[in-house]
């Protein structure tokens, strides 16, 4: 009797360890991809996968076919007709491609927009022979022009909704082949003779120069570009037309509004304006008169003795007065103070004064305006005053140079034939260890740089 209850016993135990749900350990396909591609892509169970977004927090860099072939179900290799996207279903239409249409006009793109607003996206792949979910389709804007298109240009371009479209990087995923003009002319609200006077760029104005040509200043100096190294660094670029305040962004991100000047639409508000969102860089410029050696009498290659002594001269300032820090991402040490006399009407000033980590010299200054811990200060007046920087600024400038500034937005970028260079901009206001505050308003920040 005590050799049955042995054997009972142990086959209970057999049966409940046979019948417990496995952990999903993913498959070979998975775990080959890249770090980036195999951190956005979390496997759910044997036929699920959800796709966030990636480490950077700013792209998704997988796409379909990645997540699809990360199912266990699936594997490598596998391109199942039947998929789902978040419960929708969308259509194998040839190798290598998923449509939310059966005539291969919309491809699926796994976007940093929709995960931002909806969460993570989830494909399911189900096994043969299950009953499928009721097959709904997407009931979406269209655009005749977009659909009229080159297949690559057709694949970069997304429709968001009637006043916007997202250009991702091509089908090759070393390029972007469509135009500004492209972008705006899939947009469906767009009539498709009409180049629309007022249109945004990540939710910044850009002006219609003639017919065919965008820019983003009223001179035409710097046309608009729609470049792959913008997109890899700062997500898909969004380009929308309306009358009306651009749609809100994700409460994940701050919600600026686009800078108001002559050209904007007539929108009547009662709030001071706000700067804009991150958008392409602009093209630097190389400065005529001069070179760029520093901030006053602080110059690039001194040592912190001599920079202290440098800030003694400019400011009066007892050393006691300086503060001594540290940049937490890039190690280097900085010099920093607070000055009412810079420019009184934007506040106190904020300025940095950055050691390089290499020899311990001067390499970049920060003046920062606007920090709301240091003073009050009127968006409508930092405005002003940009605006007033970026015309003096500009009569320095001579001819466009070849390269992408590579970091954007800037309201102003310039350099010197050594590379030294000014940059102006908004940006998000960071407290003393240099970690971004909870404050909604931007700052105002001129930096002077060596390369």
């Amino acid at each position: 009797m005590k050799i049955f209850q042995f054997y009972k016993t142990g086959f209970i135990a057999l049966l409940i360890f046979l019948t417990s749900p496995l952990p999903v350990s993913g498959n070979p396909f998975h775990n080959s991809l890249p770090d980036p591609k195999r951190e956005e892509i979390k496997i759910v169970d044997n036929h699920t996968v959800e796709v966030g977004i990636g480490p950077d927090n700013r792209s998704v860099s997988c796409n379909i076919l990645d997540a699809v072939r990360s199912i266990p179900y699936v594997g490598a290799g596998g391109e199942p007709d039947i998929v789902f996207v978040n419960k929708e279903k969308v259509h194998h239409f040839r190798k290598g491609l998923y449509t939310w249409d059966r005539e291969g006009n919309y491809r699926v793109r796994l976007t940093t927009k929709y995960i931002r607003e909806f969460g993570n996206i989830r494909i399911r792949v189900p096994e043969e022979g299950t009953a499928l979910l009721e097959e709904r389709e997407p009931a979406g804007p269209s655009s005749t022009y977009l659909q009229n298109l080159p297949q690559n240009i057709k694949e970069e371009i997304t429709i968001i909704d009637e006043n916007m479209v997202e250009v991702a990087i091509g089908p090759d995923d070393h390029s972007v082949s469509s135009t500004i003009l492209h972008a705006v002319k899939s947009i469906p609200s767009a009539k498709e003779d009409a180049e629309p006077g007022h249109v945004f760029v990540n939710d910044e104005p850009i002006h219609h120069i003639k017919e065919g040509v965008y820019a983003w200043d009223m001179e035409g100096k710097n046309p608009v570009r729609l470049s792959t190294k913008y997109i890899r660094e700062f997500g898909n670029i969004q380009i929308h037309i309306t009358g009306e305040e651009p749609p809100s962004l994700p409460k994940a991100e701050p919600e600026p509004v686009t800078d108001k000047k002559a050209t904007a639409p007539p929108v009547i508000k009662e709030e001071p304006p706000i700067p804009p969102n991150p958008s392409p860089p602009l093209t630097p410029k190389t400065i005529r008169a001069g070179m760029v050696k520093g901030f006053r009498l602080a110059q690039f290659g001194m040592g912190e003795e001599q920079v202290v002594k440098a800030i003694q001269a400019d400011f009066d300032l007892l050393e006691n007065k300086i503060e001594r820090r540290r940049d937490p991402e890039s190690g280097q040490r900085i010099l920093t103070i607070a000055s009412l006399t810079l420019d009184p009407e934007n506040g106190k000033a904020w300025i940095h004064y950055y050691l390089s980590s290499l020899d311990q010299t001067l390499n970049r200054v920060d003046v920062i305006w606007g920090h709301p811990e240091h003073s009050t200060v009127d968006q409508a007046i930092l405005q002003k005053s940009a605006d007033r920087l970026k015309n003096l600024f500009r009569q320095l400038e001579t001819q466009t140079a070849t390269t992408d500034a590579g970091k954007g937005p800037y309201i102003y970028y310039g350099v010197d034939i050594l590379g030294n260079g000014i940059k102006l901009m908004w940006n998000k206001p960071y407290d003393k260890d240099f970690q971004p505050t909870s404050k909604s308003k931007s700052t105002l920040a001129l930096s002077y740089f060596q390369p």
